[in-house]
């Protein structure tokens, strides 16, 4: 069976987009009567963008607000306090398995980020609500009762 008369190339590739000034976007059709009426347009080459004040577009704004799960105490503690820290939420979640031990969030709101601390130990959780400071604002947040 023939080819369908298609040149072999990278996906998507043809003859038209592997020119060596640029792709062509407005091609005149290949008549003998209308060959040299209309004007040929390139677009310029990717290279000259990226040299020349070329700037990648910002990620949208919900990226910016993410939650940012923290693992270490100390560096907590630091985030705590900062001026931009406003509230602190501590939730206790009880254990699922029984005789077994309290799990407790505490996430700090900070002007940009949501910070979290989930910590195992409850000794350490106490030691930790105590030393938050002062001026930040506390919720103990309770779970929800179902109907």
């Amino acid at each position: 069976m023939r080819e369908q008369g298609r040149k072999k190339g990278r996906k998507g590739e043809n003859h038209m987009t592997r020119h060596p000034i640029g792709p062509i976007t407005a091609m005149a059709r290949r008549s003998p009567d209308n060959i040299h009426d209309q004007k040929i347009r390139f677009k310029p080459p990717v290279q000259e963008c990226v040299g020349q004040g070329y700037r990648a577009p910002k990620p949208p704004s919900r990226l910016s607000t993410m939650p940012k799960e923290i693992r270490d105490i100390k560096e907590f503690i630091k985030i705590t306090q900062r001026k931009d820290a406003s509230q602190a939420r501590i939730k206790k979640i009880p254990s699922k398995v029984q005789n077994g031990k309290t799990k407790t969030k505490f996430k700090v709101r900070c002007s940009r980020y949501l910070y979290t601390l989930s910590v195992d130990d409850p000794e350490k959780a106490e030691k930790l609500q105590q030393s938050l400071p002062p001026g930040l604002t506390i919720v103990e947040v309770d779970k929800p009762k179902k109907k």
